[in-house]
Parts: C-alpha cells; structure tokens; sequence
C-alpha cells in the first residue's frame, strides 16, 4: 500500500507515517492511505515554494506562514 503513494510521500515517509500515526488511528491501512491522499489533493501548496531550485533555510514560520495564505480556509480551523 505505500507503494501507492510514493508520488505524493515516498514509500519510506509512507511506511514510517503509518507505524507511528495510521496503525493507531483506528482507520485501516486502506483509509489511512486514502485520507491522507484526499487531504493532499486539497491542500494548496505556496507558489514560492514551486520556484525554488536550490536548497534555502528559512524558518518554519515563514513555511507556515506560506501555506496558511495558500490555504485561507485553514485559519477557520
């Protein structure tokens, strides 16, 4: 199954995010994987992020702060 999401994840992110959150959440393996790829297919990622062609250091605010102007309806959360 986390071979399935390999484009969006990585199998070895895939395989890690299960054991430690999917196995507990009470969903199985096929709900688990199907959520995460409908909250993937929801989420905006920033432009800015899109553009990048080398690596950067920034702090996680600044991500934050990109992706919660990219995705308005998160501040109602």
């Amino acid at each position: 199954m986390t071979r399935d999401m390999v484009d969006i994840m990585g199998s070895r992110l895939a395989w890690h995010l299960w054991k430690k959150h999917g196995s507990c959440s009470g969903l199985s393996a096929e709900d688990y994987f199907a959520k995460s790829r409908e909250a993937y297919g929801i989420i905006t990622q920033p432009k800015v992020l899109n553009r990048l062609d080398k690596l950067v250091r920034v702090p996680a605010s600044v991500i934050e702060d990109a992706f919660l102007q990219s995705n308005p309806f998160w501040n109602a959360i």
